[in-house]
């Protein structure tokens, strides 16, 4: 499912980005616009996978969670 590759993507350049995984194999490590890039792609996919009927479901289940 492209949702769980994705996830495994953004926690990879998660990882890369803090220091807590192996750079890759020609020495780079991650930049912070990969991991931007990484995350849009995973909220891009979100998006399709609920469809358009269902993001209100989804919306309304989420405006009770307090950020910060």
């Amino acid at each position: 499912m492209n949702l769980t590759e994705e996830l495994g993507e953004l926690t990879a350049e998660h990882l890369l980005l803090g220091g807590r995984a192996k750079p890759n194999g020609d020495g780079s490590g991650s930049t912070r616009e990969a991991l931007e890039n990484e995350a849009a792609e995973l909220f891009g996919q979100s998006v399709l996978y609920l469809g358009a009927d269902e993001l209100r479901h989804y919306g309304a289940s989420v405006t009770g969670w307090e950020c910060c």
